[in-house]
């Protein structure tokens, strides 16, 4: 089975869409991008659940989470938002303790301080190894963020395919899902830290037809994204990794990423690859924060028609409209028209019509009409055309 590499296996939600993602690739289906539903969520191991405690999580927690949020390792650098950093406990909308056995008990603030407030109160239990589950204020952080025109990449997120060839000097390989556990976990790390879903390949024997070890290694770009079409990629990270000589500790490394707008390279020289590896998914996240993750303040807001078919009742019309209003890039979402199977909507954006088809194709709610092949449906009436996914 296909091991997704996704963020956050300490947060449950991100548990869940792990697992989600992985019987959607083991089904080969399209996985081009998640819907990701725990980026501002975090989980922390705890020494107790005093109050001194909780608060130095919730900062630890939020710096995570800004991080998830605007895809920039160096907002944290920021000074306009040491202030909100500082208060962190201010943007927490609820949290909860676990222990080894799961047992979870939410409390909210005032709760909490009510409890500490009597002193005849016996003091919470404090077990080793306690976890403390903090959800963050979605709206709070969003609004903050664009206070300060500060990006903010939604939840919608390429799916990222890494093909890696390793040349050790008496022994080649490619970078699998199964097996190399150590590069493999640092893959892991990386896509919980940064909140992006990440795959390896299977390479079995339907990979081992069409991906070759000489393929990833000269990163014959257009040759691996046609072979890798099974696992439907968002975008697609080669690298090649090799020792300059057997006697050397040092390793070279070189990087090529591509989506359908993306097209960069970059090398790189590490003590280890291990540390390499890191360092260069890291990169290429950046890389892609920067292209998807995107200041909505900035934009000029403008309005598109956007025509939904294949609606079957209530239920449907429900879920479209709840889609949309999730979207970061849309304002406000007004119902013009419903007859037969159809549905319009107008809808308030922020940005260009492009982005919104962007973000759109992010998602497993909306697709393109079927004979439209992958080119957006603008009939004549200007009406941007989807259809509604089973």
């Amino acid at each position: 089975m296909l091991r997704m590499l996704l963020i956050s296996a300490l947060s449950f939600r991100f548990s869940r869409c792990f697992a989600l993602l992985l019987v959607l690739a083991s089904c080969w289906v399209n996985v081009s991008a998640a819907e990701l539903q725990g980026i501002y969520e975090v989980t922390l191991t705890v020494q107790g659940q005093g109050e001194k405690e909780r608060r130095a999580a919730y900062v630890e927690a939020f710096r995570t989470v800004l991080i998830r949020v605007t895809g920039d390792r160096q907002v944290l650098s920021d000074l306009r938002l040491k202030g909100a950093i500082a208060k962190a406990r201010n943007y927490v909308q609820r949290f909860d303790y676990t222990t080894e056995a799961d047992v979870g008990h939410e409390h909210s603030e005032a709760e909490v301080k009510e409890r500490n407030s009597v002193a005849t109160m016996e003091p919470l239990l404090q077990p080793p190894q306690q976890r403390l589950h903090i959800i963050f204020d979605d709206r709070a952080i969003n609004r903050l963020l664009h206070q300060f025109r500060l990006p903010v990449w939604g939840r919608l997120r390429p799916t990222l395919l890494i093909l890696l060839a390793v040349d050790e000097g008496s022994h080649r390989y490619l970078l699998a899902a199964e097996g190399y556990s150590e590069l493999s976990a640092l893959v892991e790390e990386a896509a919980q830290r940064r909140a992006l879903p990440v795959i390896l390949p299977l390479l079995d024997l339907d990979d081992q037809q069409n991906i070759s070890f000489s393929d990833v290694w000269g990163d014959f770009a257009q040759a691996l994204q046609q072979a890798s079409r099974r696992y439907q990629p968002g975008a697609l990270l080669v690298g090649r990794a090799y020792r300059p000589s057997m006697k050397s500790d040092g390793w070279q490394l070189r990087w090529g990423l591509y989506s359908d707008e993306l097209n960069e390279h970059w090398p790189l020289q590490s003590k280890s690859l291990a540390a390499g590896l890191t360092v260069s998914l890291d990169q290429a996240i950046d890389l892609l924060a920067q292209h998807y993750a995107r200041d909505l303040t900035a934009e000029a807001s403008g309005a598109v028609m956007l025509r939904v078919s294949d609606i079957h009742g209530s239920e449907d019309y429900a879920k479209v409209m709840r889609y949309l209003n999730t979207l970061e890039i849309v304002d406000a979402v007004a119902l013009k028209k419903v007859e037969d199977d159809r549905l319009e909507c107008l809808l308030q954006v922020r940005g260009k019509e492009g982005f919104l088809r962007k973000t759109i194709s992010f998602g497993d709610t909306l697709a393109l009409p079927r004979a439209a092949s992958g080119i957006p449906d603008i009939g004549f009436d200007g009406v941007l055309n989807y259809r509604l996914l089973p």
